[in-house]
């Protein structure tokens, strides 16, 4: 009879935000990843500018944006649209957009990404307001989110704790920059990659990383069996 190696407690976790520039980079890279491993991702945000961090986009904001989105374009080759530099009144607040991607992943945890990426992507590429409840509430109905779910949540004082606790973790993690994926192997927690990679040197060193520490099973998670 064939033996059947254990599964090693073994997950992806990706901190990070969706009015992030650097992660909406990042999102192929990540797609890749999850679409190409057997393993668990966990979804966090790591506080960019929340609350009391939160900067009005004045034209000292709107330049120093401007400029870093056109590096990130050049560098990833993701698209960016900057016609909503151009607002009048916003404040660059990213509270909201995190506790939406909490939200997610409180009611629908296979969709956190799908949510993530929403937003990632109606800021960057269309004309989502990510500081808007309402705005997200219908945007993620979309993807097949409720959008009653999602306004709810919103305003849930545990949503904005678990949040801030994202936060906090974070930090305690030494993270200072996004976005940063980390790799959890039982109780031990090491970085994968700090800020923007391709996805071809992540997936080639995680795959050695896994059967070089895990053998038949790591193989099998990097889908190499």
């Amino acid at each position: 009879m064939a033996v059947v190696s254990e599964v090693p407690d073994v997950e992806l976790i990706y901190v990070g935000g969706p009015m992030c520039s650097w992660c909406w980079g990042f999102a192929p890279a990540l797609r890749a990843l999850e679409a190409g491993f057997e393993l668990p991702l966990r979804v966090m945000v790591g506080g960019l500018r929340p609350g009391p961090s939160a900067q009005p986009l004045d034209a000292a904001m709107r330049d120093f944006l401007a400029h870093h989105w056109t590096q990130v374009a050049d560098a990833t080759g993701q698209p960016f649209d900057h016609r909503v530099l151009d607002t009048d009144g916003f404040v660059y607040d990213t509270e909201t957009a995190d506790m939406a991607v909490v939200v997610a992943r409180r009611q629908q945890p296979e969709r956190t990404l799908d949510v993530f990426e929403l937003i990632q992507r109606g800021f960057y590429t269309g004309t989502l307001d990510p500081t808007n409840p309402v705005a997200i509430s219908e945007a993620v109905a979309g993807i097949g989110f409720d959008t009653e779910t999602m306004l709810a949540g919103l305003g849930d004082e545990a949503v904005r704790s678990e949040t801030w606790r994202d936060f906090a973790q974070a930090h305690q993690w030494g993270i200072t920059g996004f976005p940063t994926l980390l790799l959890r192997d039982r109780d031990s927690v090491g970085i994968v990659a700090r800020g923007w990679m391709p996805a071809e040197p992540l997936i080639e060193g995680l795959t050695r990383w896994l059967v070089d520490n895990h053998g038949d099973a790591g193989r099998a998670l990097a889908g190499r069996d």
